[in-house]
Formats: C-alpha cells, sequence, structure tokens
C-alpha cells in the first residue's frame, strides 16, 4: 500500500532507528570510558518487525525477521554479514560459550561463535518455525509457520474467521495499529497486493510462499499444482518438528480448547480476576 499517511509513518519508523543509533552510541561510549569496550560481547535484537500492517503479530517475514548485530572486538570481523538461519534461540549458548560455562543439556539453539568468526559451517539449521497467537484474546490469531532459506509454509487451523490482528490494523485498533493500511489504501494497491491482505484478513488453511522470487510474500502459491510437491515436502518438515519438541498443538484436540479459551478471553475481564490463570497451561501438561 502507498498513500501519503503511509510514506509518513515510515519515515517515523526510520527516525526511531536514527534516534536508536545515537542511543546504541551513547551507550558504547559509556562501555569505552569504564575501559570494558574490548573485552564485551554486545549483542542487538529487535523483538518483533515493525508494528505495520503484515508485520508484527503476524508470521511473514515482515513480522519474524528482526536485526541481530554482534560487536565482539577480536572475534567478529566488523562489517562482516551471515546469512544462515539464527534464532534468539542462539544467544544463550552464544553467551554461555563466551564465559566458558557448559551449556545445559537440551537447549534448542545453538552457539554463534562459528559463524562469528567467519568459519565455514556444514550441517547449519536448515529450518526455523514460527507461531503466534496475536498476543491477547481481542488480537487473537493462532499461525504457525516453517521456514526455509527457499520457501516459506504458514499453516492457519480451521474455525477462527477472520484474523483479529489484521482487522485490529485494518480498522486502527488503538494508538498501536495507527499505521495500519486503511482498506481505502488497500483498494488503490495493485490486484496482486489486494489479494495478499485479503488472505492476511481471512487467512487459507495453507500459505506457502517462494521467499528466492517473492521474499515479500504477496503470491501464495498453496493452491498451485505445480507446487503440490513443495507444500507436502514443506508440511511433513513442519510435522516432523512438531513430534520432535513435542509441540502442544500436534494434538488437535489442544488447538480447539486453546481457540475456546480465547474466545472467553474476550468476554471475560481475566485481568480483573484475582490468581487467574490459563487453562491450557495445566491441559497441555496432561497431555
Amino acid at each position: 500500500c502507498d498513500s501519503k499517511r503511509l510514506r509518513e509513518a515510515t519515515a517515523n519508523y526510520y527516525n526511531c532507528m536514527s534516534r536508536l543509533d545515537s542511543l546504541v552510541a551513547d551507550l558504547l561510549a559509556k562501555l569505552e570510558k569504564a575501559g570494558k569496550a574490548d573485552n564485551t560481547l554486545i549483542l542487538y535484537i529487535g523483538d518483533h518487525g515493525a508494528q505495520f500492517s503484515r508485520g508484527k503479530t503476524s508470521v511473514y517475514d515482515a513480522g519474524a525477521r528482526i536485526p541481530m548485530i554482534v560487536h565482539w572486538p577480536g572475534h567478529v570481523r566488523a562489517g562482516s554479514v551471515r546469512d544462515e538461519l539464527v534464532s534468539v534461540t542462539d544467544i544463550l549458548p552464544t553467551f554461555l560459550k563466551a564465559a566458558g560455562v557448559k551449556e545445559p543439556d537440551g537447549l534448542s539453539g545453538r552457539a554463534l561463535q562459528p559463524l562469528l568468526e567467519g568459519e565455514d559451517v556444514a550441517g547449519w539449521r536448515e529450518s526455523l518455525q514460527f507461531i503466534t497467537t496475536g498476543a491477547a484474546p481481542a488480537l487473537g490469531c493462532l499461525q504457525f509457520a516453517f521456514r526455509t532459506e527457499h520457501y516459506k509454509l504458514i499453516v492457519t487451523p480451521d474455525g477462527q474467521g477472520d484474523n483479529r490482528s489484521a482487522v485490529a490494523y485494518l480498522n486502527q485498533f488503538n494508538a498501536h495499529f495507527i499505521a495500519g493500511c486503511k482498506q481505502e489504501e488497500i483498494d488503490a494497491a495493485p490486484a496482486m497486493v489486494r489479494k495478499a491482505y485479503a488472505e492476511y484478513q481471512t487467512p487459507p488453511k495453507f500459505e506457502l510462499y517462494d521467499l528466492q522470487q517473492d521474499p515479500e510474500e504477496w503470491v501464495n502459491l498453496a493452491g498451485n499444482p505445480e507446487y503440490k510437491g513443495t507444500l507436502d515436502q514443506m508440511l511433513a518438515g513442519y510435522r516432523e518438528w512438531q513430534k520432535e519438541v513435542g509441540d502442544p498443538f500436534a494434538d488437535p484436540a489442544n488447538i480447539k480448547f486453546w481457540l475456546d479459551e480465547q474466545e472467553m478471553g474476550r468476554n471475560t475481564n481475566y485481568r480483573g480476576k484475582k490468581e487467574f490463570k490459563w487453562g491450557y497451561l495445566d491441559q497441555f501438561q496432561r497431555n
């Protein structure tokens, strides 16, 4: 979508990044003054993508792909870039290794030192998995994603209707969603973009994107017969990962339980109830 309003919102976002650069510089100056600059590992990340439509609260790359910048004198060459798939789960084992502490068994992340030090790493991670719940019942939409370097599979369980997060952006739910695309801005966009926003609001069960040819994830290939083999392969990889980690959402009964609780939460002042606890926490442990 393109409009004067959205261009101003984008400029404001870039201004935020500029101010961030200045503030990080201030912190680095303090570190230098303390004499610790040459012996400190600094890792900067964001916690989500930009708060625009198809960004934060989604499993599109605009919502899930975040910066990860590492500064570590003597270990990381300035200006170097790695393209491997990494995750915030890699931060803990990276810090533990840097501190000379043996990591506990069962961590899902991997120490980043081989990548940071410029090594060629065989057998690095081949896929990443994402989940979004919308962060609150009022914004709830349960979606999963399975991403490789080439493709992205998005799975939206049945029984949810419209994506409430997408509707929140569309209707400017509160001040956090004012940079969302309005309907008249979507209507003025090219047909490919209009179709993508329609699927964003009312998602199909499967979405499949070729990230090399379509990095903005505009064209859903899930219904294209030529990509049936790819869809099946990605879905099999996702199911195998669920089995490997013991994902409670692999059980359709747990999905229904969670969705029913979110529906209850939309009609309940659960924040006002002392010692309130979501039932799915116990439900998932029992299963």
